[in-house]
């Protein structure tokens, strides 16, 4: 199983638009940052939200770190990159989610 990824928006400061829309955004921290490229397609999370499911690939470090690649920084895994992108967002909200 893999991680989950941040959507970045732009977003005014909440004091400027007191009816936005959009909660609260927590600080996000460089070092939380991480990189994970699946299959050429690259997304962006937070090493904590990884962090959530110690018993998976991406958030078990010994596990993941064998995907490490040092020299661009990311964690490379040769996956199908269309069905990543909802094992990232179940990673964002902690739940699952039936489409139908």
């Amino acid at each position: 199983m893999f991680g989950a990824f941040l959507i970045c928006r732009s977003r005014r400061n909440a004091d400027e638009d007191s009816d936005s829309l959009l909660p609260p955004v927590e600080p996000f921290h460089i070092a939380d940052r991480v990189i994970i490229n699946v299959s050429g397609l690259r997304f962006e999370t937070r090493m904590s939200t990884l962090d959530r499911f110690p018993d998976t690939l991406l958030g078990d470090s010994r596990k993941r770190d064998k995907y490490y690649d040092r020299l661009r920084n990311e964690y490379f895994f040769d996956r199908d990159r269309t069905s990543f992108d909802s094992i990232l967002y179940y990673y964002q909200v902690t739940k699952l989610i039936i489409r139908h």
